[in-house]
């Protein structure tokens, strides 16, 4: 019998649970779980563990080609009657090795660890740190660790140079990944690959199933970028700061795809009255003359050329907060002067969770009478507003914001408004309200809004692209076209 200062190793059971993915058809890698419970020595006297009850455990996983998985992550204890368990830890399947397992008390005190390899005490253990398992898509495996009690033991004698650790910060968030269904009239789940990084280094990848799942990622990057691929044509990004990752632990991040072979309409550039493909430049590109011009409003930078939604080199706008692009006073901006209209416009917020509104575009003056239309972004939504004479009175149209690229379309046939998210009707609203006449000096701004006293405010952060206005409410095929390319 192996004893250490009278008390016996822990046993720790890892029952790997494979699973609903059995097959590797639908080009999707095959996904298992690891799932962790606990059989506590239990003392005579109180009943519980002589060091108290677990709190967390501290893990570290590596693939077997060394790249790390899990890297001193936390996960909480579960205690149900004798037996104690932690969330499942979803792996692709493959093989994998144990490298790091400690075992805190709600103290936050180590009081059971598993000793390394070539440690004094590893001859206490059958199997000592690394321990290597495999999961498999076609059956249920066992795995058992020993650990052992580190009270009264020095750290070296478990292999470790002292028992200390810093948990890596780490929030669950809500993930889909969604593609129109064969009519393209809805939006459904879908399967797909995903692929983490944080400030640049590759992180770990993972299946994700068709539905919302959960994805565990650390919080003390600067930026954490997702990769969903749905094929070798297919794919996307996100890019997530510590406060959107927040945000979405209880708000879904929506990934969609809009996969349609849409032919762009004879009737396309009819009736357009200012277009900004961002190309190069802020140039009008209805041949109307009203080109933008690129601006900074709090002594930061202007709006910089980056990559659009298809990857394409200097070909959309990305703000950071600071800057807008102003698209001049013209009264062809004032809806008064338009029967029908249409506003299409694609964008890309880098956080959709803030109390401060974001302006994507609008002929708006937040401090006087002189608001005409917005389109914003607020506390997770995509709000129009289009105002009466007196700027107080508007008719509103809302749907959910995406921190990912989306196309929004408002159209005006002279009775109602109807907004568009990725060529689908989200809403629509009757008109209540007339659009001031008069002449104004608010200006049309690109990712702020114009202030009366010639400020800016209200800025956007993010990516803005293909901005097109029309003297008319376009058609649905024009929508589809349009939410498509």
């Amino acid at each position: 019998m192996k004893l250490l200062t009278k008390r016996l190793p822990w046993i720790v059971a890892l029952m790997i649970m494979i699973a609903s993915c059995q097959n590797n058809d639908d080009g999707i890698t095959p996904t298992g779980s690891i799932q962790l419970s606990l059989n506590p020595v239990i003392t005579e006297n109180s009943g519980r563990l002589e060091e108290g009850d677990p709190a967390t455990v501290v893990i570290s996983i590596n693939k077997s080609d060394g790249t790390t998985v899990l890297d001193s992550e936390e996960f909480d204890v579960l205690q149900f009657n004798d037996a104690y368990l932690i969330e499942p830890i979803v792996l692709e399947v493959g093989t994998y090795t144990v490298e790091e397992f400690l075992v805190l008390n709600e103290n936050n005190e180590i009081i059971f660890a598993a000793p390394l390899e070539d440690a004094l005490l590893a001859s206490l253990v059958e199997n000592p740190l690394p321990v290597s398992f495999t999961i498999t898509s076609d059956e249920v495996s066992d795995l058992a660790l020993e650990v052992i009690s580190t009270i009264n033991v020095d750290p070296e004698d478990l292999g470790y140079t002292s028992l200390s650790f810093q948990i890596a910060p780490t929030k669950n968030i809500l993930l889909s990944v969604q593609t129109l269904n064969s009519d393209a009239t809805a939006f459904v789940f879908t399967a797909s690959e995903l692929t983490v990084s944080g400030d640049g280094d590759l992180l770990y990848s993972r299946s994700l199933g068709d539905s919302i799942n959960l994805v565990r990622l650390r919080t003390d990057y600067n930026e954490v970028t997702l990769t969903v691929k749905l094929d070798e044509n297919n794919s996307k990004t996100a890019v997530l700061n510590a406060d959107s990752i927040d945000y979405h632990t209880t708000v879904p991040l929506n990934i969609t795809f809009t996969s349609c072979n849409a032919t762009a309409p004879t009737t396309i550039d009819q009736d357009v009255f200012a277009q900004y493909s961002f190309t190069g430049n802020a140039n009008d590109e209805s041949g109307n003359g009203l080109e933008g011009t690129l601006g900074d409003g709090f002594g930061g930078s202007e709006p910089v050329l980056t990559t659009d939604r298809l990857g394409q080199n200097n070909s959309a706008y990305e703000f950071d907060g600071t800057d807008y692009i102003d698209l001049s006073e013209s009264s062809q901006f004032n809806f008064a002067n338009h029967s029908n209209f249409s506003i299409s416009v694609w964008f890309d917020p880098t956080s959709v969770n803030t109390d401060d509104v974001q302006y994507v575009v609008g002929k708006y003056n937040s401090a006087s009478d002189n608001r005409n239309w917005r389109i914003d972004v607020y506390n997770g939504e995509i709000r129009f507003y289009a105002f009466d004479q007196g700027g107080t009175t508007s008719n509103q149209l809302t749907t959910s914001a995406d921190e990912d690229w989306q196309n929004i379309i408002v159209t005006f046939d002279g009775t109602n408004y109807e907004m568009f998210k990725n060529g689908t009707s989200v809403g629509t609203v009757a008109n209540t309200i007339t659009f001031k006449s008069s002449s104004s000096t608010t200006k049309c701004v690109v990712g702020a809004a114009h202030h009366s006293d010639g400020l800016f405010d209200r800025t956007f952060s993010g990516k803005i692209d293909d901005l097109r206005f029309y003297s008319r409410a376009i058609s649905a095929e024009e929508i589809e076209y349009l939410s498509c390319q």
